[in-house]
């Protein structure tokens, strides 16, 4: 099998076949669904899928920030990962490697992540998907008024508590409770929300 799209299907098939098996095909429907796949898909590791946070409001959240066709990301590696083919209208921002970043978190004593994240906010941006920068998504949590964030940022400092705190302030979330995490895990996410969003406008 050499088709792209042949080999997608089947994988997704697989995964549906292994969720069913494990007993947790019957907990997620839905965008929910298609999020959970999509990750398993990205990680070969059904866990991780299934140990996903949602918000309650998660989707319309999602929907509400998506209206403005900019998603800002806190590493390149994110923004590398996300689909530019499902919207050709969408912007995706990474603000990390820009030189007033670089200068103010020096003279800070910061991280450009933290910094980063505060340029985006005060562009009025809404939504975000952070991978890697435990300290981006605190910023963002500081900051609380924002529509949606995929907060998966990975690591053994800052990254198991501030997803925590992500999920106790009530802003419209996914996130993966623990030190698991990482960029891919957060573009594939977005990407997913995407499809499912896009499947709702063709119909």
């Amino acid at each position: 099998m050499l088709n792209p799209k042949e080999i997608e299907n089947k994988s997704f098939k697989i995964i549906e076949n292994l969720m069913r098996e494990r007993g947790s095909l019957k907990n997620f429907s839905g965008p929910k669904l298609s999020v959970v796949k999509r990750v398993i898909h990205t990680t070969g590791d059904p866990k991780i899928g299934e140990s996903l946070y949602f918000s309650n409001n998660f989707y319309e959240g999602f929907k509400k920030a998506f209206k403005k066709r900019v998603i800002v990301t806190d590493v390149k590696m994110v923004a590398a990962g996300i689909s530019k083919r499902i919207f050709k209208d969408l912007k995706v921002e990474t603000y990390i490697s820009d030189k007033d970043v670089s200068e103010k978190a020096k003279s800070m004593k910061v991280s450009r992540s933290y910094i980063s994240m505060e340029k985006a906010l005060n562009n009025n941006y809404k939504l975000f998907a952070i991978g890697n920068a435990p300290t981006a998504l605190r910023k963002l949590i500081e900051y609380k008024d924002i529509d949606f964030i995929v907060g998966v940022p990975v690591g053994f400092v800052g990254a198991a508590e501030w997803k925590n705190e992500l999920i106790k302030s009530k802003i419209p979330c996914i996130t993966l409770p623990g030190r698991q995490g990482g960029s891919n895990i957060a573009a594939a996410i977005i990407n997913a929300l995407m499809k499912e969003l896009k499947s709702e406008l063709v119909y």
